[in-house]
């Protein structure tokens, strides 16, 4: 079964929040907006050390978004972590790169590797925000190594599409959840009728209970 055929949250008569959803329910119902991943597999989880992570890109390919930056913001709901970028985002309001998701301990390496491209397209550049949200996937991946590089950056970034679930699989590859091995999510909600979608991307990262 591909992610296309998976059933989702509200094919169950599950409707959460208040807005009504965009028509695919999903990051890319925002006109222009293309999502890329990479994936990283190797090795059998039975015998570990293995490898089970990778990369997804979020970006506007025919944008350059360091010359004309998107207006945004970033909240977090009962959660924290390794993210780079969002102090800038949410002090001057804009996004001026595409924004990368990745496990936890590649964070910096991909930051890199996403300033990289940004230089390639604007050499005179003197101050770049990279924008890289992470989730811990060391239960299931051999996170220590680091396995994500800039080619599989580069990779996510030049696969970019409309299609969000193309690759069949949303970076990483998975993480723990209450107990239960879960994949990213994307969404879209009308803020009005007549709007466009607003996009989210939703990435779970092993709550611990409270008591």
């Amino acid at each position: 079964m591909t992610d296309n055929d998976r059933p989702r949250l509200r094919d169950f008569g599950v409707e959460p929040g208040t807005f009504e959803p965009g028509p695919g329910n999903a990051v890319t119902d925002v006109p222009s907006v293309a999502v890329g991943h990479e994936t990283l597999v190797e090795g059998d989880p039975e015998d570990p050390p293995c490898v089970r992570t990778g990369v997804t890109a979020v970006d506007v390919p025919d944008r350059n978004l360091y010359r004309e930056p998107l207006v945004g913001a970033t909240h977090v709901i009962n959660g924290y972590g390794k993210s780079t970028g969002f102090a800038q985002v949410n002090e001057l309001g804009r996004i001026e790169t595409p924004l990368l998701l990745t496990n936890t301990l590649n964070v910096w390496r991909v930051a890199d590797a996403l300033v990289d491209h940004v230089l390639d397209s604007n050499p005179d550049a003197l101050s770049i925000n990279p924008v890289v949200g992470e989730c811990n996937d060391g239960r299931l991946n051999n996170i220590q190594s680091r396995h994500v590089g800039p080619e599989h950056v580069h990779s996510a970034l030049a696969s970019a599409s409309d299609d969000v679930h193309a690759a069949s699989r949303v970076i990483p590859w998975a993480r723990w959840c209450s107990s239960t091995p879960v994949r990213a999510g994307t969404s879209a909600s009308r803020a009005t009728t007549s709007g466009p979608a607003s996009p989210h991307r939703r990435v779970p990262n092993r709550p611990r209970a409270r008591s």
